[in-house]
């Protein structure tokens, strides 16, 4: 065995040492600190991969943690505002391409609706709002959108 590999079992006793503590105490909220300071000290892959496994095996007490329900709700509503914003910046290309292209509506609706990029559908409506013609649009709907 390598002084390295020494070392990362060393770190793993360490961690399932502490994991297996605060699981006995249950102690979800400290529990998932310990995980979230494990994740900074294992950046090899198969570390990272053993931290998984042992965070699935204390699952069910980690998700009691106030501190995961409110990153669960971060995440939810971080959701729902991108989905929100991305679904209003579809509609306005979609309104643009109808009010100066209205017979390339049909056509581009379900190619702005399939970009999920807020970055790349905003671009793509600024290209919009001033094509110069409706080939000129067609031709931006048509090419892939590339965000500098």
């Amino acid at each position: 065995m390598t002084t390295e590999d020494l070392k990362r079992e060393k770190s793993r006793v360490n961690v399932d040492d502490v994991i297996n503590a605060l699981a006995a105490r249950s102690r979800p909220d400290l529990l998932m600190l310990g995980f979230y300071f494990a994740s900074l000290v294992f950046t090899d892959e198969e570390d990272k991969q053993w931290l998984r496994e042992r965070l699935s095996e204390v699952q069910e007490i980690v998700e009691g943690s106030c501190l995961y329900q409110l990153n669960i709700q971060k995440g939810f509503e971080e959701g729902l505002e991108k989905g929100r914003e991305q679904g209003l910046l579809q509609q306005t290309a979609i309104r643009i391409v109808a009010a100066r292209f209205p017979e390339l509506e049909q056509f581009a609706t379900p190619i702005i609706k399939q970009i999920t990029d807020l970055k790349q559908v905003e671009k793509l409506s600024i290209e919009l709002s001033i094509a110069s013609s409706q080939e000129r649009a067609k031709d931006f709907l048509l090419s892939p959108v590339s965000v500098d």
